[in-house]
């Protein structure tokens, strides 16, 4: 499957239906829903199914697109516009495909990386709070020319494999930008789980 709302949760998906009148109707429910109702399932995530009732088509993703535009109504835009034309001017051509995939990889790979980021900082945190006064205990220590026992917190290993993670993305995406793919290669493999200071 291609779809992270799929594969994100197991349960079954939710089949919502989309009326000639632009009327949605959550099965489940068994009442009509808004599109922001729909992005507070993809948000939470609860996966589900759009099928225009007439002819019985899957229009997932054109209600997703629909989503976006009103987000970009709310917020700054997500996407660039050179991105966006980009992708109509891959419409129709052989490699529509390659890219589909591309960006589904790539997609599945920024919402990992996003993961791993909010765990870090949450270790981090986590370590600030448990001991603030480490950090400043830690340089006076080394200052007076001994070495402090005890966890390295914000000054220590986890704020080192922080930076080193973040440098590595950014290379990276440089690297994708200018077409190096020897750039975009260099990137840092990051545990599943993070060590233990």
């Amino acid at each position: 499957m291609d779809g992270s709302l799929e594969e994100s949760v197991g349960t079954e998906p939710i089949v919502v239906r989309k009326y000639k009148n632009r009327r949605i109707y959550d099965t489940r429910r068994r009442c009509y829903v808004t599109l922001d109702d729909l992005r507070r399932m993809v948000v939470q995530p609860t996966p589900f199914i759009v099928e225009d009732v007439e002819t019985g088509e899957d229009v997932t993703d054109q209600t997703l697109l629909q989503i976006v535009i009103g987000e970009k109504q709310r917020y700054r835009p997500l996407m660039p516009v050179g991105f966006l034309s980009d992708v109509i001017r891959f419409y129709g051509e052989m490699s529509a495909a390659t890219l589909r995939l591309y960006l589904d990889a790539s997609m599945n790979a920024f919402v990992i990386n996003q993961k791993q980021i909010r765990q870090l900082l949450a270790t981090l945190q986590a370590d600030v709070f448990e001991s603030p006064l480490y950090g400043l205990r830690g340089a006076k220590a080394s200052r007076n020319g001994s070495e402090s026992e005890g966890p390295r917190t914000i000054v220590g290993a986890s704020s080192e494999l922080a930076l080193a993670v973040l440098e590595s993305n950014i290379r990276a995406l440089e690297g994708q930008l200018h077409g190096g793919e020897a750039a975009a290669n260099r990137r840092v493999k990051v545990p599943a789980e993070l060590p233990k200071d």
